[in-house]
């Protein structure tokens, strides 16, 4: 989760992602340049206008009204078939959008920060099944990783209120707009902290200031790895052996400031994308290793952050010594490549100018100065 600065688009019609060369028309039109219409039951080739797919898109929006889901399922199934072929007429023009999305936010997934450099696709934030218009909106495509997809599915529904009101950073904590809203203060909704999930993954007790460091000294010994496709646990699962030889299973999860007024949106974010699950809907052939590439991130940005402290100590300047603050650089750097804004400004949650800096290597980040819970 990292608050990103996107511009909504202008007022004259034209679509532009912070000066991004994003046209929603043109791309939606490259993308049936070869495709087929229905025309009195034979098909043809032809070129499908935007204006067509728009239709399509206003009589599926029509059907819908018509023909509530309550819980995302149709009363009949020969519905489900037609809102089915409705959404594949509608297609998936958005998705031409990913090279400028990503020159405009770095290549992570904008919902878990992972950074996916060959697996990224453009989406609409709502899923077009309950929200068709939002296949010809901008404003509200971001890139998203498999595993984010899969965990959202057709979720949220048209149940749970317009595009409008689901949008709302006060219902979820969307990415691109929790950061300009108002009731985000100055205090960042949500942190990062290391927790052990017990043997069967039930629980996420915090671990205390002695257990992190000797988680700490685990990593730096090597005795940090994660589960295989053939363990009974799940694969993907973060564990330490410590030094009795025991396994502990460990990661880093995104836990939503319990006072701030986006706390609830922040949480349903977090059970929305399952941001610190192990676990994909059932039937999903998507390896999650969001949390698996989080934990480990997280180690690393403790270490890097003792590294910080004893150049600060060690050094007559203080954090102003032109070596501190070139550390601080090769820091930034390191987390651009790793990801995981989220991780980076709890761990160096304090230091002064490092979310600007780490702001100017990730582009698209909000940059402000957050405070964290």
């Amino acid at each position: 989760m990292r608050p990103l600065a996107l511009t909504l688009p202008v007022a004259d019609g034209t679509d532009v992602l912070q000066g991004g060369v994003y046209d929603a028309q043109t791309e939606l039109m490259r993308a049936r340049a070869s495709s087929t219409e229905e025309d009195g039951g034979q098909e043809r080739p032809g070129k499908r206008s935007r204006t067509t797919v728009q239709q399509v898109a206003e009589r599926y929006r029509v059907f819908l009204a018509d023909n509530p889901a309550p819980e995302g399922r149709f009363a009949e199934n020969r519905l489900e078939r037609h809102a089915s072929r409705q959404v594949e007429a509608i297609g998936t023009g958005f998705r031409h959008a990913l090279r400028d999305l990503v020159a405009l936010t770095g290549p992570y997934c904008a919902y878990c920060d992972t950074p996916e450099r060959a697996a990224l696709a453009a989406e609409p934030m709502l899923p077009v099944k309950w929200f068709p218009d939002q296949a010809f909106d901008p404003a509200t495509i971001l890139p998203i990783c498999p595993a984010c997809l899969a965990a959202r599915g057709a979720q949220p529904r048209l149940d749970q209120g317009v595009a409008a009101a689901v949008l709302d950073p006060g219902q979820y904590l969307w990415p691109n707009r929790f950061g300009a809203d108002n009731r985000a203060g100055g205090d960042l909704p949500f942190r990062v902290q290391l927790v052990d999930h017990g043997a069967f993954g039930w629980s996420k007790r915090p671990l205390t200031y002695q257990e992190i460091e000797d988680l700490q000294d685990a990593f730096l010994d090597g005795r940090v790895w994660s589960t295989t496709e053939e363990d009974p646990s799940g694969p993907g699962r973060p564990f330490a052996v410590n030094r009795k030889r025991e396994r502990v299973y460990v990661s880093s999860v995104l836990v939503a400031h319990p006072n701030h007024p986006l706390a609830p949106a922040a949480q349903r974010f977090i059970e929305l994308f399952r941001l610190n699950g192990f676990q994909l809907p059932y039937g999903s052939a998507v390896f999650d290793r969001r949390v698996q590439s989080r934990t480990f991130c997280h180690l690393r940005a403790r270490s890097w952050r003792k590294r910080l402290n004893k150049a600060v100590a060690d050094s007559a300047g203080g954090r102003a010594a032109p070596e501190v603050q070139a550390l601080l650089g090769r820091i930034a750097d390191v987390a651009a490549s790793e990801g995981h804004w989220a991780v980076w400004v709890t761990v160096f949650a304090g230091i002064p100018g490092f979310q600007q800096a780490l702001a100017a290597k990730m582009p698209g980040t909000l940059s402000r100065e957050w405070r964290i819970a």
